[in-house]
């Protein structure tokens, strides 16, 4: 890491690269091709087979499945993705055997595709399969989750302890941690300080904008598919699945018969009831860039889930970008950090009534001077920004060991 240019190449073990969601991990490594780097993007492994009981469960089997014909493909010219081969078993005894064959195909890829001195970039357990294959070169991981929280398996005491092994073993191993809330990041700590590891490198890093996609579409058309519709709009952009809060939104929706409910995203659960609603209107996955199109046009912005562990430690990436646009936000539910970091700016609810309600009061009460106020809260808030201070971090590393 002594050269001023490092990294030139990236290993980044994130999420699904052929998923129309912009993930955070995503947005990241994007920063660090701006810079220069070229990539290697290795898809991820389920941590566990789907139940079949699941309304979406056919849907994800051939998602995965579509995903896994694609192998090894150049996505851009400095950009090779791999989705790699495994079992698709996961007992103890076939995730012992993946984690041999995931971290064979990423030492091959590396030195196949000339990736020198990467730096390795994590944000899914695919880190922890592939862990003898990069725990020799510097580790960034990004905890946009609280990953021992994985919805459907940490209930499960047996598969509970073996996510946090293989949640410990990541704490353990990578060199900086961004963490995306302040109780991700305190678990994170308490980890490393209860075993003794060092916590220097251990930061809250909260989530971010793209601002160069958000600022470049401020003069770009209004999309077609949503320019007329009948106003007011509350949009959602984002994937649907069985976590969100469907019955709030089917409330309002039922409850506001001249307002345009919008959905923008991936739809992966069962959402046939909102569907058939004629003020309802799924609008299908958008590329990132065309996001802040759809977003303009939301006269009033919205998000929810059911409670559950996961949703309590996160902080979803979409507030910040429903922020930087300027729009009021009303969200089914409470989360206390989010409500801690924007006070006055996002309207939380405890009951469909109160969900409806606010999405009519928030329009209400709009002004150019709330529109602003939005916007400077997360103005700071850039990805350029969050690369920065990983890269800081990173040197502090390295001066600390050149020191001793």
């Amino acid at each position: 890491m002594a050269d001023e240019s490092w990294p030139k190449n990236i290993i980044c073990l994130g999420t699904d690269w052929y998923s129309p969601l912009e993930s955070s991990i995503r947005q990241i490594t994007t920063e660090f091709r701006h810079r220069g780097c070229r990539v290697l993007w290795i898809n991820p492994l389920p941590i566990r087979f789907p139940s079949a009981k699941r309304p979406d469960f056919q849907k994800k089997i051939i998602n995965k499945a579509k995903t896994h014909t694609r192998l090894l493909r150049k996505s851009a010219p400095d950009v090779h993705v791999y989705s790699p081969l495994y079992l698709p078993v996961f007992s103890p005894w076939a995730m012992k055997i993946n984690r041999v064959l995931v971290s064979f195909q990423v030492f091959l890829l590396k030195h196949l595709l000339g990736f020198r001195s990467p730096l390795v970039i994590g944000s899914e357990f695919t880190c922890w399969y592939a862990m003898p294959a990069i725990r020799r070169h510097p580790i960034f991981f990004h905890f946009a989750d609280k990953i021992s929280a994985f919805r459907e398996v940490s209930s499960i005491p047996k598969k509970r302890r073996k996510l946090e092994d293989m949640e410990f073993e990541i704490i353990r191993e990578a060199n900086v941690s961004g963490c995306s809330s302040q109780s991700i990041h305190k678990h994170v700590l308490d980890v490393a300080s209860n075993q003794g590891w060092s916590t220097d490198g251990i930061l809250y890093l909260p989530h971010a904008v793209d601002s160069r996609v958000f600022d470049e579409s401020q003069n770009e058309a209004d999309p077609s598919d949503i320019a007329d519709l009948p106003r007011p709009i509350a949009g959602y952009y984002g994937s649907l699945t069985q976590a969100n809060d469907k019955g709030t939104f089917l409330a309002a929706a039922k409850a506001l018969p001249d307002w345009s409910f919008v959905f923008i995203g991936k739809v992966v659960g069962d959402y046939d009831e909102l569907a058939v609603l004629k003020n309802v209107h799924f609008l299908g996955p958008k590329a990132h860039a065309d996001i802040p199109r759809y977003g303009r046009c939301f006269d009033v912005c919205f998000m929810g889930w059911l409670p559950h562990e996961w949703i309590t430690n996160s902080f979803p990436l979409k507030t910040m970008e429903y922020l930087f646009l300027g729009k009021p936000i009303v969200c089914s539910g409470r989360m206390d950090e989010v409500a801690k970091s924007f006070p006055g700016l996002i309207r939380f609810t405890n009951n469909t009534e109160e969900f409806a309600r606010g999405l009519v009061e928030e329009l209400a009460h709009d002004s150019p001077t709330r529109v602003e106020e939005r916007r400077e809260a997360v103005g700071d808030f850039t990805w350029e920004t969050y690369v920065d201070k990983v890269l800081k971090a990173f040197g502090k590393i390295r001066d600390s060991r050149h020191d001793r």
